[in-house]
């Protein structure tokens, strides 16, 4: 039994060996969208790597990319793309960036980055597409950390954290309410990934 669990144990340690090896060479690939659509919206190119990071290695299969788009196209609020952005939130991000009157407004001259769908179709076509959908990501972290800033003072040692975990819970709870912002925000085991990948050496050179 001990032989066995050991054996398991190894095993486990190498497919998971595998899996981020395979997504740190698909964050160096896209390196050149990650930084420039990090730029285009304030945010650090390494805080959109490490949620990326977070996202394929925690919750990715490379299996339902096709299932997760044709469960979209059905009616189902499925994670899609590069950055796993549901069509829901991609809905949210266009109306709040053209909304002057939103409190996640960035700024006038975001709104020509992120043009608003003319029906869902629209959206899941711009999230399975990986230079779109990396677009997103970066808006919605800019989104976040706009907000959250306001009354949460971010440090370099949770930064990256925090925000992972308001991405991967939503900023629009599952009743339509927002998620407050407060003083006291906690850092999931989402986050704590997400954190542990900025603070680590891996892909310093692409992403710092």
């Amino acid at each position: 039994m001990a032989k066995l669990l050991l054996f398991l144990s190894y095993s486990f340690l190498l497919l998971a060996q595998d899996k981020e090896t395979r997504v740190l060479e698909e964050l160096s690939s896209r390196k050149g969208i990650i930084i420039q659509s990090s730029q285009h919206f304030g945010i650090s190119s390494r805080v959109v790597a490490s949620v990326i990071y977070a996202e394929r290695f925690l919750n990715y299969n490379w299996e339902d990319d096709l299932l997760d788009e044709l469960f979209a196209e059905t009616g189902y609020n499925s994670s899609i793309g590069f950055g796993q952005i549901k069509p829901n939130t991609a809905f949210f991000i266009e109306q709040e960036l053209h909304n002057p009157q939103s409190k996640y407004f960035l700024g006038n001259n975001i709104q020509t980055i992120i043009q608003r769908s003319k029906s869902k179709k629209e959206i899941i076509g711009k999230l399975v597409n990986d230079t779109t959908n990396i677009y997103y990501c970066s808006a919605y972290l800019a989104m976040i950390k706009q907000r959250w800033s306001k009354v949460f003072l971010f440090q370099p040692q949770n930064e990256t954290g925090i925000l992972a975990t308001l991405y991967s819970l939503g900023i629009v709870r599952f009743d339509g309410t927002e998620r407050i912002p407060h003083e006291n925000p906690q850092i999931n085991p989402f986050g704590r990934t997400a954190q542990n990948f900025f603070d680590s050496f891996k892909l310093r050179d692409e992403f710092n």
